[in-house]
């Protein structure tokens, strides 16, 4: 057992090709119950993973995890003091989502806070290394969503057309490993989009930006800050040209999310239907319209 009894009492990125710049299984939840037969699950959940765009409403899981290097100590108040910012944080990410959402014309509501909506939060024991830099473990992952968490049953209360899962690691300072995220854009395969959060990594802690740009690569964003085969070099220099402060080219370490998600962003997350930039630097098309 880890925090949840203590947490419930209270009063209350990284990349295999390069990193961003910074600038300036037990479950306390009651169960949910199964939908009904008259009840349906939005589309997106088989054809584009478990999130599809950023409009409409989106369930985030918490599942609070101890793996074979860190730790989460029971009644620890330092450890209480962290998981209870990191979820203000997480908070605030999708305050900020919501908020660029109508700059765009859209709502996207998130229901997060596992303090108001207890059966969005899990806890997980194994003795798999998940702080790691590549997606090897994403089967025991998803082994474990599948296992323990009742996605459809979630979507159907919370009438939600989106979930998504946040692992959260409560990792020293000294972590070498950015925080990031297995979507569906990663692979066919990857059909629950989830965040793997390393609490501190580099000397940094993990903030509302960090937040906010894992959980847009779920709904389709891609990184900026290097070349790949959707992103071409010329389009990277020219950001850095312009000094972009695009959410997906760079990353902020204060407790205010002080970037922007730009029209390409907004095109990849199904906020807009086109963007001039695709065409103009010819870039990969949005997953949600192909």
């Amino acid at each position: 057992m880890l925090l949840c009894l203590a947490i419930l009492g209270t009063t209350a990125c990284g990349r295999e090709e390069g990193e961003a710049t910074t600038t300036g299984v037990v479950t306390q939840a009651p169960k949910t119950e199964a939908p009904t037969a008259e009840e349906t699950i939005s589309p997106f959940y088989a054809m584009n993973g478990s999130a599809g765009t950023l409009a409409g409403t989106t369930v985030v899981v918490t599942i609070v995890t101890n793996d074979k290097t860190t730790r989460w100590e029971p009644g620890d108040d330092d450890d209480i003091a962290t998981l209870k910012q990191q979820k203000n944080y997480l908070l605030k990410a999708c305050d900020w989502l919501s908020g660029q959402a109508t700059e765009y014309g859209k709502t996207a509501d998130f229901i997060a806070d596992w303090e108001a909506y207890p059966d969005l939060y899990y806890e997980y024991d194994t003795t798999e290394e998940l702080v790691r830099v590549d997606g090897k473990k994403y089967d025991v992952q998803k082994g474990f969503i599948l296992g323990n968490i009742p996605s459809d049953a979630l979507k159907t209360k919370y009438e939600a057309d989106n979930i998504i899962y946040v692992f959260m690691f409560n990792t020293p300072a000294e972590n070498e490993v950015n925080p990031w995220s297995l979507t569906r854009i990663s692979g066919e395969m990857c059909d629950r989009e989830l965040i793997n959060n390393y609490t501190r990594f580099k000397g940094y802690t993990t903030t509302p930006t960090v937040y906010a740009h894992e959980m847009m690569h779920c709904f389709g964003a891609y990184d900026l800050y290097y070349a790949s085969s959707v992103i071409p070099r010329e389009y990277v220099d020219h950001l850095t040209e312009i000094d972009s402060q695009d959410i997906m080219f760079c990353s902020h370490v204060g407790e205010e999310i002080r970037v922007t998600m730009s029209a390409l962003d907004a095109y990849y997350i199904g906020l807009i239907s086109e963007c001039e930039d695709v065409e103009l630097w010819n870039l990969s098309e949005a997953v949600w319209l192909q």
